[in-house]
């Protein structure tokens, strides 16, 4: 994935954003445990059913949630990347413009009726004219919209040292001329551009 949000997110974005309803979104089965405990406490109480279906108006949070979420993480997870893009740039001594930037991602979490996964894992790779710089070990945690990890490694490599690249699910591998084998890993199916753009410094 080539590319084009901190621990906190862009200001415009995170001071719009409803911190209680976006940490309940993720909530179904908490939310459900709150109803059907209202539910039970409101028979005990009234012995009316009526005052027990009333009680299931504690899921209209949740859906507002949702809904503030799907409406949202895009621009939540793009401010995240942005920032992880950045420091990995600076991180393998690349300035802006010198290299066309790539995502290895993985995936990972679900919730109900919510769009994103609950964490991403990204691996960037900046590929410059003369060489290929990769940046691991970013996660991003969308549920509290922060990174778990900024990066644990940095690699720089000239193309004289590569002997080629080549990606078998779930493993993208950069196999160096000294007999290395570099491996990092994807899972979203949008390999193949970075291969190919990598492959094409390598002729």
């Amino acid at each position: 994935m080539k590319s084009e949000k901190s621990g906190s997110t862009s200001n415009s974005t995170s001071e719009e954003l409803n911190d209680t309803l976006w940490s309940i979104g993720w909530q179904f089965g908490l939310m459900c445990f709150f109803a059907i405990l209202f539910a039970i406490t409101a028979i005990y109480i009234s012995g009316s059913y009526y005052s027990a279906a009333v009680s299931f108006i504690a899921i209209y949070p949740w859906l507002k949630g949702t809904r503030l979420i799907n409406k949202n993480w895009k621009n939540v997870y793009d401010d995240k990347l942005r920032q992880a893009e950045k420091t990995g740039a600076n991180q393998c001594n690349i300035n802006p413009g010198e290299a066309d930037i790539y995502q290895l991602i993985v995936c990972s979490g679900r919730a109900i009726k919510i769009i994103p996964n609950c964490r991403y894992h990204i691996t960037f790779l900046y590929v410059g004219e003369t060489f290929l710089a990769i940046y691991d070990g970013v996660t991003i945690d969308m549920v509290n919209r922060e990174f778990i990890s900024r990066g644990s490694s940095t690699k720089k490599l000239h193309y004289t040292e590569i002997k080629t690249v080549d990606y078998s699910r779930p493993n993208f591998m950069v196999h160096t001329n000294s007999g290395d084998k570099l491996s990092y890993k994807a899972g979203t199916d949008n390999e193949e551009p970075a291969l190919e753009a990598i492959r094409k410094k390598l002729l």
